[in-house]
């Protein structure tokens, strides 16, 4: 009886270490399968912002000559405004010239006549 009684005890730590060691298993068994869910959906996501970037590429890459041409333009506006600046510029400075021209002849003038009228 003893023996019988022994061997139930082996049994028994045996049937105790299997279990916990099945346990084991199975929690190593969840973790990898939470680990490799992980995995694929950052590598999901990563492709998705692959994805992205590359659409996002193509549609600037569709504007670029968009914005090229309307920067040109921009930069033509300005050089004819800065023409125009400078014309104007150049204008107003023989207007005024003309004017102290013409002053300056018109009170000669002026002086000239009172002299010879005052005679």
């Amino acid at each position: 009886e003893e023996e019988v009684a022994g061997l139930r005890r082996e049994l028994a730590d045996a049937r105790a270490i299997a279990s916990k060691a099945s346990a084991t298993w199975d929690r190593f068994r969840k973790e990898r399968d939470f680990h490799r869910m992980h995995h694929k959906r950052v590598a999901q996501e990563k492709n998705k912002l692959i994805t992205d970037i590359k659409r996002l590429k193509e549609h600037y890459a569709k504007y670029e000559p968009t914005i090229m041409e309307l920067k040109r333009k921009y930069e033509t506006a300005m050089k004819e405004k800065m023409l125009v600046t400078l014309d104007r510029d150049k204008v107003q400075a023989k207007l005024e010239s003309a004017e102290a021209t013409l002053r300056a002849t018109g009170s000669l003038a002026g002086t000239a006549g009172a002299g010879l009228g005052g005679t």
